[in-house]
């Protein structure tokens, strides 16, 4: 599933994806603007086939949530 995120992720940063690592923050270190983590999120909805609530986007700050979060949906 990391490896899904960090694809997607990279398409909206010049963050190398080597560096993508579940610690590295979204908004400090890939320095995704919030339309581009929206678009990024509609396109993992859109690959995995899940709804990620809007609520719970804001309080997702690594990579490492945001694999934990969608491996959660995927489960349900």
């Amino acid at each position: 599933m990391l490896e899904k995120v960090t694809t997607i992720l990279a398409k909206y940063t010049d963050y190398p994806i080597e560096s993508m690592k579940k610690d590295t923050s979204l908004i400090t270190d890939i320095t995704l603007n919030s339309l581009d983590y929206v678009k990024a999120i509609m396109d993992i909805e859109d690959e995995l086939d899940i709804e990620v609530p809007e609520d719970a986007i804001r309080d997702i700050t690594t990579i490492g949530e945001l694999v934990e979060y969608i491996e959660d949906l995927v489960e349900d």
